[in-house]
């Protein structure tokens, strides 16, 4: 059995526009509605603001696997086996705290859903507006000779005819996963090896950073929602908890800063700045994009860091654009994240 804390607050940083889809109402999972989590072989209890989730779930087959990372439109995505049916590309995105499966790969799978009230309603996208969301269990999702039995995922009870990222198009795929944090802790350690365009999951093995001297050692901590956090400066102010989301697209700004903050170190500007049109579930945003002096990250210094913010911006967010330039390793158990050249 797997358990986890969720966060009562909502999940996810992902996106989309809204398709008029006859069968998407109509599916709403009614029947999925009445079905109970317990139903499903999901327990839940409430722990203070959060909810336990207990679920049958088991990660068999072999140790590592490495398959390939695809770079496509900004977004890291790899293929999926899942229920032994579909192939299927997954986003892989420790920004979502837990997997999601589009709609429209949920309806064709049949699978039940359950919206028990002590769990997240909504997915929330970046902008800060949501739409409404299901849960449901997997049978079993393969990544190379690895298998998930029983993997947690969440529904968004909707259709998207584009799929995107921090505003940025990144998939025009109906089907598709996006292989969420909760389910990569389960790993020792997971590399994004993007020079050689390679994912490493090791399931048991710990990690072995090689002599680097170049390497920057970056502590993390793994957050309930669940989150993965690092501590930052900016400017020299700080330091700031920073969330590392690998779903942020290399196309967009490699950092998100808080609102509050670009207004106090002068590059939010009320009447000007360099503005760029997003898109979310609440349909259109404006964020600024600007470049700061100066970005601290493991003890390492770099000027001229891409950034951006936007009216609804509250946390910082460090993206793929500043991974992609490094191979990058996250050790869940060691609680380190390692970026090499």
């Amino acid at each position: 059995m797997w358990f986890t804390l969720l966060a009562l607050t909502g999940c996810g940083t992902f996106s989309g526009t809204r398709q008029d889809y006859p069968w998407a109402q109509e599916y709403n999972y009614l029947q999925g509605q009445r079905i109970s989590p317990e139903q499903l072989g999901i327990l839940i209890t409430n722990r203070g603001p959060y909810s336990v989730v207990v679920w049958p779930q088991t990660v068999s087959g072999e140790d590592r696997v490495t398959v390939p990372l695809h770079l496509q439109g900004g977004a890291m995505t790899t293929p999926v086996g899942v229920n032994g049916t579909k192939r299927v590309p997954a986003v892989i995105d420790t920004g979502a705290p837990f997997n999601l499966s589009s709609l429209t790969l949920a309806y064709n799978l049949d699978l039940p859903v359950t919206r028990p009230k002590t769990l997240p309603q909504t997915v929330h996208g970046y902008g800060g507006a949501g739409t409404e969301c299901g849960w449901s269990l997997l049978k079993s999702l393969q990544i190379g000779g690895m298998t998930y039995s029983n993997a947690l995922v969440m529904i968004p009870l909707e259709k998207f005819d584009r799929v995107t990222f921090f505003g940025f198009v990144t998939l025009n795929h109906d089907e598709f996963l996006i292989l969420g944090l909760d389910d990569m802790t389960r790993m020792s350690f997971a590399t994004l090896d993007f020079p050689k365009e390679q994912l490493v999951l090791a399931r048991q093995t710990p990690y072995q950073p090689k002599p680097n001297g170049d390497a920057i050692f970056v502590p993390c901590q793994i957050n309930p929602g669940p989150t993965l956090t690092t501590m930052i400066r900016v400017d020299g102010k700080g330091p700031f908890s920073c969330r590392i989301d690998t779903g942020k697209t290399y196309t967009a700004p490699a950092l998100t800063i808080p609102q509050k903050l670009a207004q106090e170190l002068g590059y939010w500007k009320e009447g000007g700045g360099r503005r760029s049109n997003q898109l979310g579930f609440g349909g259109s945003f404006e964020s600024q994009r600007f470049k700061l002096k100066s970005f601290e990250i493991g003890g390492r210094n770099f000027p001229n860091l891409s950034a951006d913010s936007h009216a609804g911006a509250a946390e910082f967010i460090l993206g793929a654009a500043f991974f992609r330039q490094y191979r990058m390793t996250i050790d869940f158990r060691g609680r380190m994240i390692y970026l090499e050249k």
